[in-house]
């Protein structure tokens, strides 16, 4: 999956502009958070580009569901199917708001990153 790939993606879920500069920076931040691990030898969890795409995406349906959590990353887990993203892209996004079980250790390590740095700086 690519960059472009999930610009499209949060485009075709109608994002407003607040929402599309959100993704943009959480995609940006953990990006930037990728290089930053590998630098301290703290081996990243799946590659430089799927951090970036599940920080572009992890909010994308939040406004179209109504921002309900219960719906949250229903809409973009049907986008992400249809094209044929990789599963741990589509259980990461899920991830962040608790919708699969986290029983993948490389998974858990990048959600606890996830969590503890990157969505709270956007």
């Amino acid at each position: 999956m690519t960059r472009e790939d999930a610009l499209k993606i949060l485009d075709e879920l109608k994002n407003s502009p607040n929402m599309k500069k959100h993704g943009l920076g959480l995609g940006f931040t953990m990006a930037e958070l990728f290089d930053y691990f590998e630098k301290k030898n703290k081996k990243p969890e799946l590659t430089k580009n799927d951090w970036e795409i599940v920080g572009l995406l992890h909010d994308a349906d939040y406004e179209i569901t109504n921002k309900s959590l219960e719906l949250h990353t229903e809409e973009t887990t049907k986008k992400l199917k249809e094209i044929g993203a990789e599963q741990i892209i589509i259980d990461a996004i899920r991830g962040h708001c608790d919708k699969e079980p986290r029983n993948d250790k490389a998974l858990k390590k990048f959600l606890k990153r996830f969590f503890g740095s990157g969505d709270a700086c956007s």
